[in-house]
């Protein structure tokens, strides 16, 4: 049998569906595409994206950071793959590169994420009101929608295959548990962390009706060749399994995964507060805005979304399908055991899984007017609260444009880079490399060290060296002066509320 059970008439999704998902996508791009070249493109937000820019355009030898690889990228780090690049690099043949379409193709996998969280809904209650409540808050909370302007976006891009995942599973037969495995594989190859919900996904299919444990495995197997393929061709390009081994070992020991000792209660609190940076969106704020902007509706929202999880687990003794509250509660327990070696980007998994416990939960309520009643009730001030954040957020973006090394001052050295003429560029410093190269399309030269800078300024007429620390400026000039540059100028570039960003000194030869 390849199909489950028989699916009620009124858990299939039928046209009025794609009528509602059709205005959540409309609500969702909304969100996504506001302001959408704010902030500029900090390192980790495009990266490993921009190695699209190198394929594309592979004549310019520039340096970039990727992992040894026998033939293509199949892995972004040693605990991510490269998803997010194909899907990249499909757009950009469309939409061409710019801040506007990798922010494009990233939101991608936040909107199967709202689709998939309205259709399982549909699926685990009939209830198309639930659904509909769910996605539409989730599709408007900034604690999601900022996610895909930092480096957040990678986590929720791998969150997308769990949410497949979880639907397979409720369809049900052996080519559901199937699908089911192999989407969790693919959502672990997204991200490690990922695979901190295999327990809860033990759980669910041993509690679940229809148990099919090996046609699960066969697919998490299969969902998994991604990075066994990636690890292969890691140590066919490192010349075999002794020096992989090796190198391995020394990258391991330099992330040091479990190098964080604090005792069971430090932990503890340590899940919490990256657990409320998350859900309130603060963590994105400190990326983008360098502090998170408060406010009394982003505290609520925290309270109120573990409350409704906490609720939904004890309520799941009675109401079966309000068990996916296990998943988040396994999550951040799992979590504790890294401790401080995980940051606030790895618990921005709790904000879809809060919103599709909530609305299986409203799912849940009786049929009746007054409950009825208070949903929309419930459903409006929620919604009124998280436009309200959204607007908070975007009047302090358009402010500042993004603060230090997530400024869009970094989009308009790109831009003027495009114009320059023998130019090379110089970044000593961590956080220009990524968004420079993917901007200018891998069209404009570039060196990470300025002892790479030429003589003379052979093949260049005009060398730039940008650099994060004022108090650095009199020893770039000092290194351009070596180099023999005759005329230098230090450019300050600025953010949008006048504070400075970061500052070029450039040396012109001829």
């Amino acid at each position: 049998m390849l199909s489950g059970h028989p699916i009620p008439a009124d858990r299939r999704l039928g046209r009025i569906d794609l009528v509602v998902l059709a205005v959540l996508m409309l609500v969702f791009w909304c969100g996504v595409l506001r302001q959408i070249e704010l902030p500029g493109l900090y390192m980790d937000s495009v990266f490993p994206d921009y190695l699209a820019a190198r394929i594309l355009n592979p004549d310019l030898k520039n340096p970039v950071w990727a992992l040894p690889t026998a033939t293509i990228p199949i892995l972004g780090g040693l605990y991510h793959g490269v998803q997010n690049l194909y899907v990249d690099l499909a757009a950009f043949s469309v939409l061409g590169i710019s801040v506007t379409s990798v922010r494009i193709a990233q939101a991608l996998f936040g909107a199967a994420i709202v689709v998939c969280l309205y259709a399982l809904v549909v699926r685990l209650t009939g209830q198309r009101v639930a659904a509909c409540v769910g996605a539409l808050l989730l599709a408007t909370d900034i604690a999601f929608l900022a996610s895909f302007r930092t480096q957040f976006y990678i986590i929720l891009g791998a969150q997308a295959w769990l949410f497949a995942s979880l639907l397979g599973l409720w369809r049900g037969g052996r080519l559901g548990y199937f699908l089911s495995g192999a989407c969790f594989g693919l959502a672990v190859y997204g991200y490690f962390v990922l695979g901190f919900f295999l327990p809860a996904m033990i759980i669910l299919i041993a509690t679940l009706p229809e148990r099919r444990p090996l046609d699960w495995t066969v697919g998490l197997a299969v969902g998994l060749l991604p990075y066994v393929a990636g690890y292969a061709s890691l140590i066919w390009a490192l010349g075999g399994w002794t020096n992989a081994a090796q190198w391995l070992s020394d990258a391991v020991h330099s992330l040091a995964p479990f190098s964080s000792k604090p005792g069971v209660w430090e932990n503890l609190a340590g899940v919490w507060q990256r657990t409320a940076l998350a859900l309130s969106n603060a963590g994105n704020e400190f990326m983008i805005l360098g502090e998170p902007l408060g406010g009394a509706w982003p505290e609520a929202k925290v309270y109120l979304l573990v409350a409704v999880v906490l609720a939904a687990t004890l309520a799941s003794l009675r109401w079966h399908d309000l068990r996916l509250a296990i998943l988040p509660l396994t999550y951040v327990a799992v979590a504790a055991v890294f401790g401080s070696r995980l940051w606030v980007h790895h618990f921005v998994v709790l904000v879809p899984l809060a919103y599709l416990v909530m609305a299986v939960a409203v799912g849940q309520l009786p049929k009746r007017r007054a409950s009825q009643l208070a949903i929309a009730a419930g459903a409006f001030f929620f919604l009124a609260g998280n436009l309200y954040q959204a607007n908070r957020f975007h009047e302090a973006l358009n402010t500042t444009g993004g603060v230090r090394m997530a400024s869009n001052a970094l989009s308009l050295l790109a831009e003027e880079a495009r114009r320059a003429r023998r130019a090379l560029y110089v970044f000593p410093d961590w956080g220009f490399l990524a968004p420079f190269a993917l901007l200018t399309e891998n069209k404009v030269p570039y060196v990470l060290d300025v002892a790479a800078i030429p003589s003379g300024g052979e093949n260049a007429d005009l060398v730039m060296i940008a650099f994060w620390n004022d108090r650095d400026e009199e020893k770039y000039r000092e290194a351009l002066r070596q180099a023999g540059a005759a005329q230098l100028l230090t450019v300050t570039y600025r953010q949008r509320d006048g504070r400075t960003a970061f500052t070029v000194v450039q040396g012109r030869f001829r």
